[in-house]
This record gives C-alpha cells, sequence and structure tokens, in this order.
C-alpha cells in the first residue's frame, strides 16, 4: 500500500500533468512579422466571437502501475481588436468556460468561467512581436485546467505578412515563458505552414493552409512543499482557414500525439506519460 506521502506525490504530478497538457494543446504558432497581404491588421468586423474545445488522453506509467487520464475544455471567447499606437490589440474575453478532468487519484476535477475574472488582453506589432498587456486573474480549479498564456497561441496562427498562392510554404517559430498555475510553464514551438487553396465555407471563401510541426515544453513547481519538474514533447497537424474578406482566422484545427515525463522530489521514480489529443478554434459569428 502506497504511503501518504508517496499518495500526496502522485496527486501534486497528477495536478501538473493536467496544467502543462492543457498548455500544449493550445500550442500552435506566433505572430506574423506585417499587415500586408496575408497578415494581422484589425478585421472587418473588428468583434468576433471564437467557440473552442480540446480533449486529451493521457496514458501515465506510474513505476508500472498504468493509470489513464482525459481532460475536456470548451469556451465562447469574444473577440475584439483595436489599432493600439500602430499595433493591433486583441482583447480575449471569456463569456463562458467549462473544464474537466477525469484523474485515477480522486474524484474529477471541474472548472467553469467564475474562475476567470478579466480579460486576456495582448498585441502584435508590425514586426511580429507579441507584447501581453494583461492576464485574467485565475482562482481555484480554474488555476489548474485554464492556462492563459498557452490559451493565447490558439488565436495567434503564425503568417508571412506578404501575399501567397498555391503551395507556398512557411517556418514560424514561437517561443514564450512565465507563470501559470501553481508553477512556471516555458515552450517552443515550431510550425510549418503550407497554402492549399481556397474551400467555401458557409458561402464564404476561405484560403485553407495545411499544418504540421511540434512542440516541447517544460513546467516548474512548488506544490505541497514539494518541486515537480515535468517536460513533455508532441507533434502536430491539422489546418487553418483565414477568412481573407474580413482578415481574421476563422478555423484552426490541430491533432496531436507525444509523451513526457514528471519527477516529484518526494517520489523514488519519474512517471513516463504517452498523450494525444485535438484542438479546435472556430468563428461562430
Amino acid at each position: 500500500m502506497d504511503s501518504p506521502l508517496e499518495e500526496t506525490a502522485m496527486r501534486v504530478r497528477l495536478s501538473i500533468i493536467a496544467l502543462m497538457f492543457l498548455g500544449l494543446a493550445a500550442c500552435g504558432g506566433g505572430g506574423p512579422p506585417a499587415p500586408a497581404g496575408l497578415g494581422y491588421s484589425v478585421p472587418n468586423p473588428a468583434a468576433v466571437t471564437y467557440m473552442t474545445a480540446d480533449t486529451s488522453y493521457i496514458e501515465i506509467d506510474a513505476m508500472g502501475q498504468m493509470m489513464q487520464m482525459s481532460t475536456a475544455q470548451s469556451a465562447t471567447v469574444n473577440a475584439v481588436f483595436a489599432d493600439v499606437a500602430g499595433a493591433v490589440q486583441v482583447t480575449l474575453t471569456y463569456e463562458d468556460f467549462g473544464a474537466r478532468l477525469t484523474q485515477p487519484m480522486g474524484a474529477p476535477m471541474t472548472a467553469d468561467e467564475s474562475g476567470i475574472k478579466g480579460p486576456l488582453v495582448y498585441s502584435v506589432d508590425r514586426t511580429g512581436n507579441v507584447t501581453v498587456g494583461s492576464v485574467p486573474d485565475v482562482t481555484g480549479n480554474a488555476s489548474t485546467l485554464f492556462a492563459p498564456l498557452s490559451t493565447m497561441q490558439a488565436f495567434l496562427p503564425g503568417l508571412p505578412g506578404t501575399g501567397v498562392g498555391v503551395g507556398d510554404m512557411w517556418t514560424d517559430t514561437v517561443s514564450y515563458s512565465g507563470d501559470e498555475g501553481p508553477g512556471t510553464i516555458s515552450a517552443t514551438t515550431i510550425s510549418q505552414y503550407s497554402v492549399v487553396g481556397d474551400v467555401i465555407v458557409d458561402g464564404r471563401s476561405m484560403l485553407r493552409i495545411d499544418i504540421t510541426g511540434s512542440s516541447v515544453s517544460e513546467t516548474e513547481a512548488a506544490v505541497e512543499g514539494m518541486d515537480v519538474f515535468q517536460s513533455m514533447s508532441a507533434m502536430m497537424e491539422g489546418h487553418l482557414l483565414w477568412d481573407m474578406q474580413a482578415g481574421v482566422m476563422h478555423e484552426r484545427v490541430l491533432t496531436f500525439e507525444g509523451d513526457g515525463t514528471t519527477e516529484v522530489s518526494a517520489a523514488p521514480m519519474a512517471m513516463s506519460m504517452q498523450m494525444n489529443g485535438t484542438s479546435t478554434t472556430r468563428r461562430i459569428n
């Protein structure tokens, strides 16, 4: 039978796994260098609403004991764009949010929008630098199941800032780090984009761009008096739909799979993990 210390260490590791994996699901590229051509500018209309939905499944090898975890997250997000001092400022407000973590060491963990206070505000300048203005105040279970910095990446596909044609390709690398939940996170995502061509969605012409890439991330935290370190890597593929007429992202869909490890100072061995999931961000107005 596990000792109380071992059981606490296991719960800590599972909580950190949930935070890390939700952050990985959101990764997918950064901002472009200029608003000309296929690039960022204030869209028309300047306010749109997105639906997001992420699911993930994790198999954990804890010293020979196999366990499964799953997460599901959905949200309705209002996005408002504005020209501020020559940069595109984006304000994301979570109108609705729901997340559920099913874990082997206890009852499911859930969170809703009541744990997210205030908007996520960032700006993209004409050279592609992203500046975070403010992040929501995240409390309760939302601090484990909602990752603001990672979430921001779902709304920032990498774009070349120039005109493009069918078959054109480019690579985008984005790295970020900061405080999230009970610790800190650092991540790097490399995305390759390939222009497929025009498709018709709801009677409108959209530019389809296929995406492949990889992501690596690390999390460090001190939880319940224990130091926790986690590393993850994943491969991803999917597509992006860009509304050229409105000048805004219409949809981004990614699937991913990968592996990782978690180490806790109070535990004798690291846990290994296998994971897969999907991430969808879609404009609904």
